[in-house]
């Protein structure tokens, strides 16, 4: 798999060269979440070939912000601090004179607000789309304001000079409104995120003893994630497997209403570091309705976990070229879940160092940041104009 885009263009260089192509990155905030965490894997990776990259975040950072986790790369950081009734003509003008003063010859930016805002200034622009909008949308913001959320996402990406999206089955789903984007598919850093030196010590290191299986999943407790369907599945194996749930959400207080007291489940709650849980893990479960390129399931296989994902083409996706390391079942359905999980428990030695292949070859940060590399050169000769000369 991998990019849509031509191999006409510069390698990565660890020595880029006094005037590289200077890329400045245009987003809401960097809240905790998977873009911003997609978007460090990205500054990550050009960082050790050595980029430099400038970041502009809109709005003032909230409690739960990755800003550190930049700033300790060397990236240099600005915002605007703009609430959000200022409006679109005065948030133009002054992501321009950022860009005017940082120099940079592409901007690239992620999410609705951003990609609006940026499109119609002249200036060479990436912008990434992850995920589906008009099933994302609704799911998140109710159905009518997110069927308008998704029409007019739309509009502002065709407006773009290089739209790009990070999953060819997402990319087949825009060619029905009329959308042809680059496909870059997500990354993972996979120095961070590697196999345990031993299991049965990472069980231990977060409290789990005996002979069960652990089947983890870890994300929001929303709808659009389905954690019931997970813990219904779960449960029915009885005294099979130990489940547990690494995350937080707005279903989480009638979910452990229902099934707090059963002792094959664990609530965990949302974690600083999620490697530890993976590491101790034997199963990693996806019962998503609808997904981008879901960061957790790449985070999991690169610490060679086996995967049992819902059928979904983001899932689908990221099994297709190693179909052992994981196993598919229906949307919704308990049943083939719980069922999937025990074919996989049969064999997860070879599953595990499928998946762990599977991340290092398809979905890094180092293939995922070569990709935007080569597409920054090519929007940036694309035009003789560069910003502020």
């Amino acid at each position: 798999m991998g990019s849509a885009l031509d191999e006409n263009t510069q390698e990565p260089s660890s020595d880029p060269g006094p005037r590289a192509v200077q890329v400045g990155y245009v987003v809401s905030t960097l809240r905790r979440s998977g873009p911003t965490r997609q978007l460090l894997n990205l500054v990550t990776q050009l960082n050790r070939w050595g980029y430099g990259v400038h970041v502009l975040t809109l709005s003032s950072e909230p409690d739960d912000s990755l800003w550190r986790e930049f700033e300790a790369l060397g990236v240099r950081l600005s915002t605007l601090s703009m609430g959000r009734g200022v409006s679109m003509l005065a948030g133009k003008r002054k992501i321009k004179a950022w860009a005017e003063q940082s120099r940079v010859d592409v901007l690239h930016t992620q999410g609705i607000r951003a990609d609006s805002m940026v499109c119609t200034l002249g200036i060479p622009h990436v912008a990434t789309l992850r995920n589906y909008p008009f099933e994302d949308y609704p799911l998140l913001y109710g159905r009518w304001r997110g069927w308008c959320m998704a029409h007019w996402h739309m509009r502002a990406l065709r407006r773009v000079s290089r739209p790009v999206v990070v999953s060819w089955g997402v990319a087949e789903m825009l060619k029905r409104h009329g959308l042809e984007m680059d496909v870059i598919q997500n990354g993972v850093d996979v120095e961070y995120f590697d196999v345990p030196a031993g299991r049965a010590a990472a069980k231990q290191a977060v409290g789990h003893f005996g002979e069960q299986p652990l089947v983890v999943a870890t994300g929001h407790l929303i709808d659009r994630k389905d954690p019931e369907t997970a813990l219904r599945a779960m449960t029915a194996l009885e005294n099979k497997v130990k489940f547990v749930l690494v995350g937080d959400g707005a279903l989480r207080p009638e979910l452990e209403r229902r099934w707090g007291a059963n002792d094959q489940v664990r609530f965990v709650g949302r974690v600083e570091d999620v490697r530890p849980w993976l590491q101790a893990a034997d199963v990693f479960v996806s019962p998503s309705k609808s997904e981008g390129l879901p960061n957790s399931v790449m985070e999991a296989m690169a610490c060679g976990l086996p995967c049992v994902l819902s059928d979904i083409p983001p899932h689908r996706e990221l099994l297709e070229d190693q179909p052992s390391a994981g196993e598919l079942f229906t949307v919704g359905d308990a049943e083939g879940m719980a069922q999937a999980v025990l074919r996989v428990l049969e064999n997860t030695e070879a599953a595990g160092a499928a998946a762990r292949d599977n991340a290092v070859m398809s979905f890094s940060s180092e293939v995922m940041a070569g990709g935007y590399l080569k597409l920054y050169q090519q929007e940036s000769k694309r035009t003789s104009r560069r910003v502020g000369h």
